[in-house]
C-alpha cells in the first residue's frame, strides 16, 4: 500500500515552508536594495567622470543655474549634457522611462531626466552648488583644498544646494527640509570632488548660513561643503 501524508505532516511541511519564506524574503529585499544602491553609486561615478571632462574643456565646473544666472538650458545639467552622447531634450518626459544615469533606481516618481525645479519627479541627484558661492559647482578643481571630503553630487530633489537649506534632511524621512533624498537604507550615496563615491548614513552635517571658507569658528564642517 502507498503511504499517504497525514494532515499533521502536511501542516508541519507547510509551517516549515512558511518559516523559510519569512527568513528568505527580508534577505532578498535587502539584496534588492543593495543592488539599487550599487547602480546609483555607479551613476554618480559616471557623473564624476563627466565633471572631469567638462572641467578639462572649460577649466571650470558647471554653473548651478537658475534665474538670470543660467545661460544654458537646465543649469548644471545643461552644461554636463554638452559632453554626453544623449541630450536632455532627447528623453521622452514621461513616468516609467529609463533616464539612464540621471535616475536613481530607488526613485520611482521621476518623469524627466533633470530640471530647474524641486521634487523627485524632476530629478534624482542634487549638486553641491549655488550661484556665486565657493562650493563645488562653478569652481576649479585647483581650488579644492580637501577634495576627498568636498561634496559634489548626491541623492537629492533640487537642482542645487542652497546655503540656507542645509540641515541634510527631507520631508520624506522627517529629517528637515534640505531636499536630500535618503532612499538607500535611509542613507544616501555621495560623490566627492576627487571622484570617489560612498554610502553615508543620515543626516548630512549642518553647513550653517555663513558663506566663504572652512575656517570660521562657528562653522566646523566647511571642508565638506566649501572648496576652500
Amino acid at each position: 500500500m502507498k503511504r499517504k501524508f497525514s494532515l499533521i505532516e502536511l501542516m508541519v511541511v507547510i509551517s516549515l515552508i512558511g518559516i523559510l519564506i519569512s527568513i528568505l524574503l527580508p534577505a532578498l529585499e535587502e539584496a534588492r536594495h543593495r543592488a539599487k544602491t550599487a547602480v546609483c553609486a555607479r551613476n554618480l561615478k559616471q557623473f564624476g567622470i563627466l565633471f572631469n571632462i567638462y572641467h578639462s574643456e572649460y577649466e571650470l565646473l558647471p554653473i548651478a543655474g537658475g534665474g538670470n544666472k543660467s545661460p544654458v538650458y537646465n543649469g548644471w545639467g545643461g552644461c554636463i549634457e554638452t559632453v554626453m552622447d544623449k541630450k536632455l531634450s532627447e528623453y521622452d518626459n514621461t513616468p516609467g522611462e529609463n533616464f539612464g544615469i540621471w535616475q536613481c533606481p530607488e526613485n520611482l516618481y521621476q518623469s524627466r531626466p533633470m530640471g530647474l525645479g524641486l521634487g523627485e519627479q524632476v530629478q534624482s541627484y542634487q549638486p553641491n552648488g549655488w550661484n556665486g558661492t565657493e562650493l563645488f559647482l562653478e569652481t576649479s578643481y585647483n581650488w579644492h583644498e580637501d577634495p576627498s571630503s568636498l561634496h559634489a553630487l548626491f541623492d537629492g530633489m533640487y537642482y542645487r544646494t542652497e546655503p540656507w537649506k542645509n540641515t541634510g534632511g527631507n520631508t520624506i524621512y522627517n529629517y528637515g527640509i534640505s531636499n536630500v533624498r535618503y532612499s538607500h537604507q535611509e542613507g544616501l550615496n555621495m560623490l566627492y570632488s576627487d571622484g570617489h563615491v560612498n554610502w553615508r548614513p543620515p543626516i548630512l552635517k549642518y553647513r550653517g548660513p555663513w558663506q566663504g571658507g572652512k575656517g570660521a569658528p562657528a562653522f566646523l564642517n566647511g571642508s565638506a561643503w566649501y572648496c576652500r
